[in-house]
């Protein structure tokens, strides 16, 4: 049995993965350098897939209570373009990220892992078959290391020396009782290719405000913090009340084939953000750290006393998230070249739309969607090196 597990992070990952482990008795500590419970700058769309994690915990009726709204119907935009408007059988759940980590850190403590917070880890080394995080005032010695510490993980930057980040998000939440009124009970999403360049915009309305946000997945163009201003004015023009509560910046840190190399090795691994492993298209990250948490729990808990966790965590992620994943970075790298084409396309093709919110809900798969778009995609575009990587292998 392992002596003990630490964990450095206890956003989603860090805390789904202490629950799970906490659960089968193995000793983990959580390391986390903020005091809780902290904001966290996150639309909070939690997917039919997302809140399936919970259902065969004693916690379904805790998240659905924690949870601010439920929201059916989803807007797409895109610049003068008529808009395209679904509807979701599952529906999403709109949380706030503070409550939503604190439910999970809470659900870990009961469950018997320990928490240490306000604690930095500065460096990480191993000493007679042990891992040791060190933080400002104390050592903290296991056998293996986990990082769930985001973007920024010290535990990747240690062991692999690079980082994890890939684009950055920008996000606002703004009190607007027009803007709650225009937008209860739907999501939107903005294509906006003039002001965010590879990524979108979002609207999200909460319980007493609204998150405005934009994200550039997969590449962090300079100037988006003015496009982000014009991507706000752009509602408060509409809006006869306005009030900036908040405003703040967040890498991305969505699959890419280089990024998302570098996860695991000799006495540790990475889940969630520090895997990098968030959606290349949509940039949703919460699912992914559960899931990559879930393939961590799996392979600490079967690999056991053989040590060969780092290898069946890797195995486990090419078999239950890679794959799809893979197929939704060619299909980003195509959206976000030709934003107007696809959109256009989807509009003489709607099952396209719906394909695309089944694979959000975990209804159906990036494969299938990536059939379809090459199916219906013109002559024209096929014949583009870039284009013919939407063939599904």
């Amino acid at each position: 049995m392992f002596k003990r597990v630490l964990i450095v992070g206890a956003g989603p990952a860090g805390a789904w993965l202490a629950y799970r482990l906490a659960k089968e008795n193995i000793p983990v500590v959580v390391l986390e350098k903020e005091r809780l419970p902290r904001c966290k700058p996150c639309a909070g769309i939690l997917s039919n897939k997302t809140v399936q994690f919970f259902d065969d915990t004693p916690h379904a009726d805790s998240l659905q209570a924690s949870a601010e709204s439920g929201v059916h119907k989803l807007v797409f935009r895109h610049e003068d373009d008529p808009p395209l408007n679904s509807i979701s059988k599952h529906g999403f759940l709109l949380v706030r990220r503070s409550r939503f980590d604190t439910m999970l850190v809470e659900m870990a403590r009961t469950a018997g892992a320990r928490f240490v917070t306000g604690q930095k880890v500065e460096s990480i080394s191993s000493e007679s078959g042990h891992i040791v995080c060190t933080t400002s005032d104390c050592e903290y010695r296991g056998t293996v290391v986990v990082g769930a510490d985001g973007a920024n993980s010290r535990v990747r930057a240690e062991v692999d020396g690079s980082s994890a980040a890939t684009g950055i998000g920008l996000q606002a939440e703004v009190r607007s009782d027009d803007l709650l009124r225009q937008y209860r009970g739907e999501i939107l999403l903005d294509l906006r290719p003039d002001m965010i360049p590879g990524g979108y915009g979002w609207l999200v309305p909460k319980q007493e405000h609204v998150s405005i946000g934009i994200g550039s997945v997969g590449e962090s163009p300079t100037g988006l913090g003015s496009s982000f201003r014009r991507y706000l004015d752009s509602f408060e023009t509409t809006a006869q009340d306005w009030q900036v509560d908040r405003m703040t910046g967040h890498p991305l840190c969505t699959f890419t084939p280089r990024k998302s190399a570098a996860f695991a090795g000799e006495g540790w691994l990475c889940v969630g953000d520090a895997a990098a492993v968030a959606d290349p298209i949509t940039g949703e990250g919460i699912y992914q750290a559960l899931m990559s948490s879930e393939m961590a729990y799996r392979a600490i808990c079967d690999s056991w006393p053989d040590r060969r966790f780092q290898l069946d965590y890797r195995n486990l992620l090419e078999a239950h998230l890679f794959p799809q994943l893979r197929l939704a970075y060619r299909l980003s790298r195509v959206l976000y070249r030709w934003p107007s084409h696809l959109y256009r396309l989807v509009l003489v093709r709607p099952i396209l739309l719906q394909t695309f919110i089944d694979v959000t809900q975990g209804k159906d798969t990036y494969s299938a969607l990536l059939r379809q778009i090459w199916q219906y995609l013109p002559s024209s575009l096929r014949r583009d090196r870039l284009a013919r990587s939407l063939r599904s292998d």
